[in-house]
C-alpha cells in the first residue's frame, strides 16, 4: 500500500513539475521581429562598378541578415551574400550586378528568422555604363605633372578608340588629356593634369560615338612629395662621392 502511495506522490510531483515547466514556457514573452527596407525603396539609380547602399530598419534582429537581387520584379533572384545587422537595422555596400533593369528590386531576410523580410516598395534602376573606370579611384594616389595608370573595362561592343578628359572641378567642366586610346588595351598612362585638385573625374568615351562613355569616382591629385635627406649626416655628400668615384673608374 505504501508502494501505491510512494508512486502516486512521485508522479503527482511529475506532473506538477511539468506543469510548472510548460506555464513558464507558454508565458515567456515573444518578441516580436521585424524588418523594413529604407533603401532602395523605389526610384534609385544604382549604377554597376559603384558601391551602392542598402539600408534597412527593424526590431529584435538578428546578427545577420541576406540580401538578394531580381532583376525583373521578383521573378529570379540573385543571391548578393550575407551581411552583418543591428537588433533596429543597419546598412550594407552593394555592389550591382552587371546588367542594365529598370525593374530591380532588393529583398533582405533575417538570416535566423525568414519571416523577419522585405522587399522593395517599387522597382529602381540599374544603369551599367558603357565604359567602366576603376582606376583611378578614389583611394588612388595621382599627382600633379605624372602619368597616372588609367584602367577600364568595356561593357559594350565595337569601341576601339577613346578620348579621354579630365574635370577638376567636380564634373562641372573637362579639359582633353589624351586622344585615340586604343580601348583594347584595357589600361594606359596619362598625365591628367599640372595642377592638384581635389574634386577631380576622369572621362573615357568611344571617340566614334561621344554618347558611349564612363565616369570615373572622384578622386584627388596632390601635388608631388618633395624628399629632403636628414639622416645618415653627411650622407649626401658621400653618395655624391660614390657616384664620383665610379664615373672615374
Amino acid at each position: 500500500m505504501k508502494q501505491n502511495y510512494s508512486r502516486i506522490s512521485n508522479n503527482l510531483k511529475t506532473f506538477i513539475f511539468s506543469l510548472f515547466i510548460f506555464s513558464t514556457f507558454i508565458s515567456t514573452p515573444v518578441f516580436a521581429q521585424t524588418l523594413t527596407i529604407q533603401t532602395p525603396n523605389g526610384g534609385e539609380v544604382w549604377t554597376y562598378g559603384v558601391a551602392e547602399t542598402a539600408s534597412w530598419t527593424g526590431q529584435n534582429l538578428s546578427s545577420v541578415v541576406n540580401i538578394e537581387f531580381s532583376y525583373d520584379g521578383g521573378n529570379n533572384w540573385w543571391y548578393l551574400g550575407q551581411v552583418p545587422s543591428g537588433p533596429n537595422g543597419g546598412n550594407a555596400s552593394i555592389g550591382p550586378p552587371n546588367t542594365s533593369t529598370s525593374n530591380a528590386i532588393l529583398r533582405i531576410t533575417d538570416y535566423l528568422n525568414p519571416e523577419a523580410t522585405d522587399v522593395s516598395d517599387a522597382p529602381f534602376t540599374v544603369y551599367v555604363p558603357a565604359i567602366y573606370i576603376w582606376e583611378p579611384s578614389g583611394i588612388s594616389a595621382v599627382f600633379a605633372n605624372s602619368l597616372a595608370q588609367v584602367y577600364w573595362i568595356l561593357n559594350v561592343p565595337g569601341i576601339t578608340l577613346l578620348n579621354a578628359e579630365i574635370s577638376t572641378d567636380n564634373g562641372q567642366t573637362f579639359t582633353p588629356v589624351a586622344q585615340n586610346l586604343n580601348a583594347q588595351m584595357s589600361y594606359t598612362y596619362i598625365e591628367l593634369s599640372d595642377t592638384p585638385a581635389d574634386s577631380c573625374i576622369l572621362k573615357l568615351y568611344n571617340a566614334e560615338n561621344p554618347s558611349q562613355f564612363g565616369l570615373s569616382e572622384v578622386f584627388q591629385i596632390s601635388p608631388n612629395p618633395v624628399y629632403t635627406l636628414t639622416s645618415p649626416s653627411g650622407a649626401k655628400s658621400s653618395i655624391l662621392q660614390f657616384i664620383h668615384n665610379c664615373l672615374g673608374c
